[in-house]
């Protein structure tokens, strides 16, 4: 749906006195790399689960649901908050401008998912909104369109999905859940990417550490019982 990545390269006066009323010299300043993306969030998307991963830091366990048969298409998918230390701990993203006769392709390096978040609503696909910090990015020739293809993906519309709510995940029944009427579950990881995070030298990142990770839910719901508007409280 939209996809804006940028490099930024500043430079920085030096103010500092002089025999002019103008100041005469300048330094550049650190690259700062950063970019978002939305979209929809198809279930059979590698790419989505390589975002997915990164944005939690962790492992991904899956396992056959519970009540469907082994090899069915049912799944359990259990996200683990890690430290960026796992498969997947950066991302590479490969981004075109233009049309494939004269565009430009830009390679962005060490790309850490720094906030996600997963939207539904009614009448509405399910989309993600990705918001990263990177490393580094360089300008290439290496266009990867032509090896895309999105055309057996298939979008999520919730349409038999619900919002489970419980003490545990094993509480979890197929009666302990309300529908909802949009819902919004966001991960903010607090990535750290200033001066703390560069060294002398070099005008890119050196690390991208990760600070405390937040998580929100966003509820639209009709309390038809009272067990509801409990839970909420």
């Amino acid at each position: 749906l939209s996809s804006a990545f940028k490099t930024i390269k500043e430079n920085k006066i030096l103010e500092e006195i002089t025999t002019t009323r103008t100041y005469g010299k300048r330094i550049s300043t650190s690259k700062k790399i950063e970019g978002s993306l939305e979209a929809y969030a198809y279930a059979e998307s590698t790419a989505l689960a390589y975002i997915l991963q990164n944005a939690f830091g962790g492992t991904i366990t899956s396992a056959t649901a519970t009540g469907e048969t082994i090899g069915g298409a049912a799944f359990t998918h259990t996200f683990s908050v890690g430290n960026f230390d796992q498969a997947n701990s950066s991302l590479c993203i490969n981004h075109r401008k233009g049309d494939s006769a004269s565009a430009y392709v830009f390679e962005y390096n060490g790309v850490r998912v720094n906030e996600f978040s997963i939207v539904s609503e009614i009448d509405e696909a399910l989309k993600m909104n990705v918001g990263a910090m990177v490393v580094d990015s360089t300008q290439t020739s290496n266009d990867v369109a032509s090896v895309l293809s999105t055309a057996d993906y298939q979008p999520l519309s919730f349409v038999n999905g619900r919002i489970s709510i419980e003490t545990s995940a094993a509480a979890i029944t197929t009666t302990s859940y309300w529908h909802v009427q949009s819902m919004e579950l966001g991960l903010a990881n607090a990535l750290k990417g200033d001066a703390e995070s560069g060294r002398i030298g070099s005008d890119v990142l050196d690390v991208l550490p990760a600070g405390m990770a937040a998580f929100t839910l966003n509820l639209t719901m009709r309390f038809n019982t009272l067990t509801a508007y409990d839970a909420m409280l």
